[in-house]
C-alpha cells in the first residue's frame, strides 16, 4: 500500500504548493503480496488484481495525479495509455524494446570497454 501514499502525498504538495521533486516512482504497484513459497513459480488466481482494478488505476494516475509517475511493472496496462504517455518495454532483446536500463553492447563493444581502449 506504498503506492498509493506516495500517490496522496506528492498530490496533497501539488495542491498546496509544498516543495516536492514532480515525480513518483512505483516498483509493481500491481502486485499484490504473498508469502514466500520457494516450491511455486506461477501466481494463482488470487494472487492477480482483477484487470479493472489494473485499468482504473492507470486511468486514474493519467488523469487526476498532476506530476509525472514511473510504473516499473511486468505486466502491460490493459488498455492502451494516453498520447502523453511514454510506455518503454524492456525485452532484454538488442533488436526489439529496450534491452534495459543500459544500452546493450556486443561482446566485442564490452571487452573494448574492459580494456579501457574507449
Amino acid at each position: 500500500m506504498k503506492s498509493p501514499f506516495s500517490l496522496g502525498l506528492a498530490q496533497y504538495c501539488f495542491d498546496r504548493d509544498i516543495p516536492h521533486p514532480g515525480f513518483v516512482v512505483l516498483d509493481s504497484p500491481l502486485v499484490t503480496y504473498r508469502p514466500p513459497d520457494p516450491g511455486r513459480h506461477e501466481p494463482s488466481d488470487r494472487e492477480n488484481l482483477p484487470e479493472g482494478v489494473v485499468g482504473a488505476f492507470y486511468r486514474d494516475i493519467q488523469s487526476r495525479f498532476d506530476g509525472q509517475v514511473i510504473v516499473m511493472e511486468n505486466t502491460d496496462p490493459p488498455e492502451p495509455l494516453k498520447d502523453d504517455a511514454l510506455d518503454i518495454v524492456f525485452t532484454k532483446a538488442p533488436t526489439f524494446g529496450r534491452y534495459g536500463y543500459f544500452p546493450h553492447r556486443s561482446p566485442a563493444e564490452r571487452e573494448v570497454l574492459v580494456d579501457g581502449d574507449s
